[in-house]
Formats: C-alpha cells, sequence, structure tokens
C-alpha cells in the first residue's frame, strides 16, 4: 500500500499553521497561498502528516472495523525522492487469507480483492463523500515520472482496460502482483485502487494492492 500526503488540501494543516479554528479563513486561500505557507512551515506540517498517519496505522491495526482484516505483521517505510512531501509504503500481512498459490480457486480469491480493494466511483447521490475523494485524488494522470524509456509508454499501465468483473490471469513469476485483473467501468480506466475506508480516513491519494509472496 502507497499512501501520499494532501498537505495543501488537508484544511486542519493550514489552520494549525495559521492559528485559526476558522475553515473559512482557509477557504479563503489561493493555491499559492495554500503553497507558500507548506514551503514556509515544513515542521509543522511533517509533524501534522506524522501524526496522521500513525492515527491512520493504528485504524488499521486495531480499529473495531478492521479495513484489511486482522494485520499480525506490518512494514512501513516514509519516503522522500525530492518531490515535495513524504510518502508511505506499507506491506500488511492478513491473518487467514486465501491461498494466493492456488489461482484455481476462483471465487474465494476475487471476493477477498474485491472485499478490500476497488477503483469504483459511487455516485454522488449514494456517497457524496467517497465520490468527491474518488473523482479528487485517485484519478492518474501521466506526466514524466510514469512516462519513461522508448514511446512513453505509462509504467504504472494506465489506462486499464475496463472489466466487467474481477478476473485473475497467471503471472510471469510469484513476484508479479499483476495477477488480476479490477472490475472497472470505461469511466475509471484511470482510477487508482482504493479501500473506501482507508480512503476515506486519509483524505489523500492511495494505492493498494494484493501481493502473492514478498520473498
Amino acid at each position: 500500500m502507497t499512501f501520499s500526503a494532501n498537505d495543501i488540501g488537508w484544511p486542519d494543516v493550514l489552520m494549525d499553521i495559521l492559528k485559526t479554528k476558522d475553515p473559512a479563513v482557509v477557504d479563503a486561500l489561493t493555491s499559492d497561498e495554500r503553497e507558500k505557507l507548506i514551503r514556509e512551515n515544513p515542521v509543522t506540517v511533517m509533524r501534522h502528516i506524522d501524526r496522521r498517519f500513525q492515527a491512520l496505522l493504528d485504524y488499521i491495526l486495531n480499529g473495531s472495523s478492521r479495513p484489511l482484516g486482522r494485520v499480525i505483521h506490518h512494514f512501513c517505510r516514509a519516503e522522500y525522492q525530492m518531490r515535495g512531501s513524504v510518502h508511505y509504503h506499507c506491506l500488511f500481512w492478513i491473518d487467514d487469507p486465501p491461498n494466493f498459490e492456488d489461482l484455481d480457486n476462483v471465487e474465494a480469491l476475487v471476493s477477498f480483492i474485491d472485499h478490500h480493494i476497488t477503483v469504483r466511483i459511487p455516485a454522488k447521490d449514494e456517497d457524496s463523500h467517497l465520490h468527491a475523494l474518488t473523482n479528487s485524488l485517485q484519478h492518474h494522470a501521466c506526466t514524466f515520472t510514469c512516462q519513461r524509456g522508448v514511446g512513453k509508454v505509462c509504467r504504472f499501465h494506465f489506462p486499464h482496460a475496463p472489466s466487467a468483473s474481477t478476473l485473475l490471469n497467471q503471472p510471469a513469476s510469484k513476484k508479479d502482483s499483476r495477477f488480476y485483473v479490477l472490475q472497472r467501468a470505461a469511466d475509471e480506466v484511470r482510477m487508482n485502487p482504493y479501500n473506501p475506508s482507508l480512503l476515506k480516513m486519509w483524505g489523500a491519494n492511495m494505492d493498494i494492492q494484493v501481493v502473492r509472496s514478498v520473498t
């Protein structure tokens, strides 16, 4: 799983910097003003991001809803690559998952994947909050960071083909995570996979996938 920061879009970060409890003050800021505040207050911003991530991690590990199931082990790394704010890479080992070595067990594997991962854009009248989050945070737009080499093909394989249901396929190796194709409509071909509960909790871009093996 990957979690990116949304420091410019998190109003509580900017409210903390401005020492205000009035969200209207933040709403009135221009994009340039928001960026300037973030650049000039790196310690405050980083402390906020770290505390927000620790709260998310506690929710994943100890929350009563267990959005990923019972986590028996985890590993997380904070990463900086001269691209602005920190982002986090995490592995979570889940108790009693289906056997992903057995790709013939289609029903159980597809059920597990669909229960935890989706690219669906919910209708506004179904879940207005999640509708806004998916549209503003989860849409992949190709840039120079993903279009490299001859032909400038996206290294994250966007856009993905639409699929009426989640499907399994035979990967090239055990390290190849692309052993499944997620259900996605024609207007979801550029959506990053997400977990609804975690996206609502984090409020920033995330990516999630099932890994068959880490060896």
